[in-house]
């Protein structure tokens, strides 16, 4: 399959199309409409904690930008399912990203009107 971000990209449009199969079955589907993706930003900003002492500004931008790409997908394809099927599945989506990391500023915007809560400093999900 390639690449880390190979991996994540046809993961997402896999689920996203099973998602999208299901809400086009209505009252009749056997699944909940809810899919969730746990840090799919990951692969572009692993864990190590020199990372990007290790990459030019160049290749964390272009980083950046795959990762606005992505988000973009997703939220644009929740949109398309809600208005061809009147079905409006539930994203649940925790990383480590926020809107700064997105390139456009609609997107941030968007970015901020999707995100329910921020898990940071003193308030942690764990």
């Amino acid at each position: 399959m390639g690449s880390g971000a190979n991996w994540v990209s046809c993961h997402i449009a896999l689920f996203l199309s099973l998602l999208r199969y299901f809400a086009s079955q209505g009252m009749e589907s056997p699944m909940p409409l809810i899919m969730f993706f746990d840090q799919p930003s990951q692969v572009y900003f692993p864990q190590d904690i020199n990372y990007d002492e290790k990459r030019s500004k160049q290749e964390i931008q272009q980083d950046k930008q795959a990762v606005s790409k992505m988000y973009k997908v997703m939220f644009d394809e929740i949109e398309k399912i809600h208005k061809e099927t009147g079905v409006n599945p539930q994203l649940i989506i925790v990383d480590h990203v926020d809107s700064t990391t997105m390139q456009e500023e609609s997107d941030k915007i968007r970015f901020k009107e999707c995100t329910r809560r921020v898990w940071r400093n003193k308030e942690a999900l764990i």
